[in-house]
């Protein structure tokens, strides 16, 4: 134990801790520009015209029993609506309260199920 006191009692140049201290205070310095200075990731949403609206993708995810169906909230010229189940197989989507309805000209179901076309038709 008398060997670590002695250590600990040991001087220690002024000059060496204000050049640790500027060193340290200009890596921190550089290091905050540099992690500032990034930016941040994109967070695109795929949008499409369809027949004079502008349909957006604000989620969409695959559910994990059905690979053809997908759980998608859209957003119809800038008005969010609520989330609904499209079956791409099968060409109908589901709303929350069970109503289900056949896919039709100028609904957002070729931007929804455009990935289940790619990848297994």
């Amino acid at each position: 134990m008398s060997s670590l006191f002695s250590f600990l009692q040991m001087p220690i140049s002024l000059l060496s801790l204000k050049r640790v201290g500027q060193k340290g205070l200009l890596v921190l310095l550089i290091g905050g520009l540099v992690l500032f200075s990034l930016p941040a990731p994109a967070h695109a949403a795929i949008c499409r015209s369809i027949q004079g609206r502008r349909i957006c993708e604000a989620s969409l995810n695959r559910t994990a029993k059905n690979y053809y169906e997908y759980r998608a909230i859209v957003t119809i010229d800038g008005a969010r609506q609520p989330r609904e189940t499209y079956n791409c197989r099968d060409g109908f989507r589901v709303q929350e309260d069970g109503t289900v309805i056949p896919f039709e000209d100028g609904d957002p179901s070729p931007l929804v199920c455009r990935l289940y076309k790619k990848r297994y038709k």
